[in-house]
């Protein structure tokens, strides 16, 4: 049971609370006969003060007037089909992918699945990043897609069963260019002559190089599943695994580099056929060379030196590609001195 208030006496004239048996107030000084009866105010004995606005009710009210529907428009995104085209579709692809592939290779006993997913990831990168600098004619994803999978799988098969007939080594830069190095390169170039040259209409040098390293970044992807998965049973985490992971990263760029600068003396000669082996030999000269020489010198800065002179070259062809087909052109239009 609740407790019955007590009655408390205030002065009519200012509202002081009074102790009862006061004849005047002690704050106002009226006489409280005189100029009223004390008003008896009936007060909880615990009540407390009345509240106040404060200042948090101002925030919170300011937070109540935000159109959050406005500010979060979750449904009016789902149901825009922006994020499912270009390069929005693009983006949110890579950046959710390694979120899935984390899951989806978490209980693997094996790295055969993981180095394949960061092979393809790390690749779809760099073919992203080529086809900003390049900007190729429209190939379509069927072109891409078929230059990408004879690679490889026809390339890489080519490129093995060669060097083991040349007997692989690069014990020292003549024997790394020979039977390393140039293989290669005539393996990746293989499919950039079967879907562009074979039945189709003439495409610029630069879209030719775009082909290549379309090319290039398959066989680099495989290359790097194939030795993360050989030496898997090696890896520690003082040294072998942070090669690995870089190899999965970079090893494809590198291997579209070259053969992207093949490529391009390949989409030369299609507008020159008259010297279209004597260019495409260039090609293969410049590219297997950088390859062979990278391959001896990879254990140490020289190295690090000639992968920087092979991106270099390929971007140097991708920057001044349509002004050398331009001048090669100009040069092949001028008659020589047996046909004066």
């Amino acid at each position: 049971m609740s407790q019955p208030w007590p009655s408390v006496n205030f002065c009519g004239q200012c509202g002081s609370k009074l102790s009862g048996d006061e004849h005047f107030c002690g704050d106002c000084g009226a006489r409280l006969g005189a100029t009223g009866d004390p008003v008896p105010v009936d007060v909880p004995a615990s009540a407390a003060p009345s509240s106040v606005p404060g200042a948090l009710d101002g925030v919170v009210a300011q937070f109540q007037r935000l159109p959050f529907a406005a500010l979060l428009p979750l449904q009016s995104w789902a149901s825009d089909a922006w994020w499912r085209q270009g390069r929005s579709a693009l983006f949110l692809l890579m950046a959710l992918a390694p979120f899935a592939l984390l899951q989806a290779t978490s209980e693997d006993a094996d790295v055969e699945r993981s180095a394949v997913g960061f092979a393809v990831y790390f690749a779809i990168l760099w073919l992203v990043a080529i086809r900003e600098l390049v900007q190729p004619e429209p190939l379509g994803w069927s072109v891409v897609a078929g230059i990408s999978a004879f690679t490889a799988i026809a390339g890489v098969a080519l490129a093995v069963a060669v060097e083991e007939q040349l007997g692989a080594s690069t014990d020292d830069p003549f024997s790394s260019i020979l039977t390393v190095g140039l293989p290669e390169e005539a393996a990746k170039a293989a499919a950039v002559l079967i879907f562009l040259m074979i039945g189709r209409g003439r495409w610029s040098p630069r879209t030719y190089l775009y082909a290549g390293a379309v090319s290039g970044l398959a066989f680099g992807a495989a290359e790097a599943v194939t030795y993360t998965t050989a030496y898997a049973s090696f890896l520690d985490l003082e040294g072998g695994l942070a090669v690995t992971l870089w190899r999965l990263l970079c090893g494809s760029l590198f291997h579209a580099c070259m053969a992207g600068i093949v490529a391009f003396f390949v989409g030369l000669g299609a507008w020159h056929r008259d010297v279209l082996w004597h260019l495409v030999v260039v090609g293969l000269l410049i590219a297997g060379v950088l390859h062979g020489l990278y391959n001896y010198f990879s254990d140490g800065w020289g190295g690090a030196v000639l992968a920087a002179l092979t991106v270099f070259t390929f971007v140097g062809y991708a920057r001044t590609g349509d002004r050398i087909a331009a001048r090669l052109t100009a040069s092949s239009a001028m008659p020589t001195a047996a046909t004066q």
